[in-house]
C-alpha cells in the first residue's frame, strides 16, 4: 500500500508474506493503531543492462524493500500497538519527517538475507526529523527483540529525539545507535546487546 500527500487513519491492518515494503507513506500524515506486519521480504529490482528498449530486463534481483513501514519526505507517522515480526530489512523507517512510535513489538525484524546476500538492518531507523517540529521523534514503551543489523534502533540527525521506556535487545554492536541528535533524551530504557557478535535476546 502506498499513500502520497495524504492524511488519514489506519486501524488493525494485516500485511503478511509480501515482497517489497508493506506500507509506504510519502509526504503523508497518518495515524495507525494495532496491526500485524509479518514476513516482509525484499522484492524484485529490474535492470536493463544492454540499454536496448526491450521488454525483458537482463537482471532480476530480489533486493528492494523488505520493511514493514517507510515514512518518507517530510511526513508525520504516529503508530501505536503494532506487531512487527520477521521483516527482513526492518520494521519502521522514517526519513526527514516526524515519528511517534509507541507500545509496539518488534520481533526478529532486520535479519540477514541469504537470497540477496544483504546483511540485516535495524528494526527501527529514524534518519533525520522535521526541522520545524516543536519536539523530536518519540519512541516509547516498545519492545525490540532481535535484529541482526549492527544496531536494533538507529536514530540520526534527529534533534530532541525522545527514547523512553523501551526494551531494546538486539544488534550485533549495540541495541541503540544515536548520533547527531542534539538535546535527545534517553530515559528508563532497558538496553541489551551481545558480547560475542551474536544477536542479544530479551
Amino acid at each position: 500500500l502506498q499513500a502520497e500527500s495524504s492524511q488519514g487513519t489506519i486501524i488493525n491492518p494485516t500485511f503478511v508474506d509480501n515482497r517489497g515494503t508493506a506500507l509506504v507513506l510519502i509526504s503523508s500524515t497518518v495515524s495507525g493503531t494495532g496491526g500485524i506486519f509479518r514476513d516482509q521480504l525484499r522484492g524484485p529490482y529490474h535492470a536493463d543492462l544492454d540499454g536496448l528498449d526491450d521488454p525483458e530486463p537482463e537482471l532480476l534481483a530480489q533486493n528492494q524493500g523488505g520493511r514493514a513501514i517507510e515514512s518518507l519526505t517530510g511526513g508525520f507517522l504516529s503508530w501505536s500497538g503494532g506487531l512487527f515480526e520477521n521483516n527482513i530489512d526492518g520494521g519502521v523507517y522514517s526519513s526527514q519527517g516526524q515519528l511517534e512510535l509507541t507500545d509496539s513489538q518488534f520481533i526478529n525484524s532486520g535479519y540477514d538475507d541469504e537470497e540477496s546476500g544483504f546483511g540485516g538492518g535495524a528494526a527501527i531507523v529514524v534518519s533525520g526529523s522535521d526541522p520545524l517540529a516543536l519536539t523530536g521523534p518519540l519512541l516509547m514503551n516498545n519492545v525490540i527483540d532481535g535484529s541482526e543489523g549492527s544496531w536494533a534502533v538507529s536514530v540520526t540527525q534527529s534533534p530532541g529525539a525522545r527514547i523512553r521506556g523501551n526494551t531494546i535487545c538486539g544488534g550485533t554492536s549495540a541495541g541503540l545507535y544515536l548520533t547527531r541528535s542534539e538535546g535527545a533524551e534517553v530515559v528508563d530504557n532497558v538496553l541489551g546487546s551481545s558480547t560475542d557478535g551474536t544477536v542479544a535476546a530479551c
